[in-house]
């Protein structure tokens, strides 16, 4: 059995926590080290290890604290590049669509459409699942069959944000920044069209706008389309 839990998701830092059994896994960690250790009960050290997306801070913020605590973390070579001071012997480079084993999990990095270099999600198989984390991406490259859990980005309405903008609550060069860089409902809508979902047993919804996203509009339009629980990850689940 899978079980996923957000520690935080907004982009003030982004966390979350897969599990199934006594196998455990940290997708990004993008909060402070002790807000990591009591989002996980004082247990990080029984994680597997650590998927890290990208570099940027919203994903990264507590990696060192992990690798302090003697976690492994796992991410492209651009990505450790990018924070190129901090690297050590549990700083895993890994490589696009070759895959790897984190503990007893089976995991496949895949490429994201991102402003930041060597930006992935993930394919993760485990516990009779076989699950995609995909965050901070504008669209998906890939078609992925049989999933079973979905973990992805949901992070505007193109409708919603053109609306601000025109309003004056949203400049234009922000606009711009967020639809070439994040995934949008509606082309989250278009992905799920393109993927055989026929195994999917539920979708939980990442990195909400505050401003340019409904919660209620997002959970029912995309439980409509695929008839399977869609769930909405909090932005903040650990205090701050």
């Amino acid at each position: 059995m899978i079980t996923f839990k957000p520690l935080a998701s907004s982009s003030a830092g982004c966390s979350y926590l897969l599990s199934s059994g006594g196998n455990s896994l940290l997708l990004d960690c993008g909060l402070g080290f002790d807000q990591i250790q009591r989002g996980l009960a004082y247990k990080v050290t029984q994680l597997d290890g650590c998927l890290i997306t990208h570099g940027h801070g919203d994903h990264v913020k507590g990696f060192k604290g992990l690798l302090a605590a003697g976690v492994n973390c796992y991410a492209t070579l651009e990505t450790w590049d990018h924070l190129k001071a901090h690297r050590t012997h549990r700083s895993k480079i890994i490589t696009p669509y070759k895959e790897f084993r984190v503990g007893d999990w089976q995991v496949v990095a895949v490429d994201c459409v991102h402003d930041c270099p060597g930006t992935v999600g993930y394919v993760i198989k485990g516990g009779g699942a076989t699950c995609l984390y995909l965050s901070d991406t504008a669209w998906s490259r890939n078609k992925f069959p049989g999933l079973t859990h979905l973990f992805i980005e949901c992070n505007h309405s193109v409708e919603i944000m053109r609306d601000n903008t025109i309003r004056g609550g949203m400049d234009a060069r922000r606009y711009s920044r967020t639809r070439t860089n994040h995934m949008s409902l509606e082309t989250l809508e278009k992905f799920l069209d393109a993927n055989d979902l026929s195994s999917l047993q539920e979708i939980h919804l990442l990195h909400l706008s505050d401003g340019n996203s409904d919660e209620r509009m997002f959970k029912e339009r995309i439980a409509a389309k695929t008839g399977v629980p869609v769930y909405i990850a909090g932005k903040h689940e650990v205090p701050f």
